[in-house]
């Protein structure tokens, strides 16, 4: 992964390796807080060697890109016209034939279902 994410013009950093302990017997026998503990110390390890299934990378790109175009960063889920900002905690569609609307909660984007 490493490789394939300097190939694609990213720079790695930190890596934090979790969920060492995924054994059933071990999390049977141990108690969960000690588990959690015992990870937590054990995530730091990640930049030297990934033995854990979840390994998460600090990445960032080396070349600047493009910003993108006002009111162009999301687009409709469902007829893919671009979005305009916000008004009033809603993300409207403003094609005319679609006119979907999508919830902003807290700086969340949902676009799961319309509202």
């Amino acid at each position: 992964i490493h490789q394939q994410l300097i190939a694609a013009g990213f720079k790695p950093g930190r890596k934090l390796t979790v969920s060492h302990y995924r054994f059933g017997p071990l999390k049977k026998a141990v108690p969960t807080g000690l588990l959690v503990w015992l990870d937590s110390l054990a995530q730091w390890t990640g930049s030297w060697w990934q033995l854990s299934p979840s390994v998460f990378v600090d990445i960032a790109h080396s070349s600047a890109g493009e910003t993108a175009v006002p009111n162009t960063f999301f687009a409709c889920p469902h007829c893919q016209t671009p979005l305009p900002s916000p008004v009033e905690d809603r993300l409207v569609c403003p094609n005319a034939a679609c006119q979907r609307q999508w919830q902003v909660s807290n700086n969340l984007y949902d676009f799961k279902e319309p509202v």
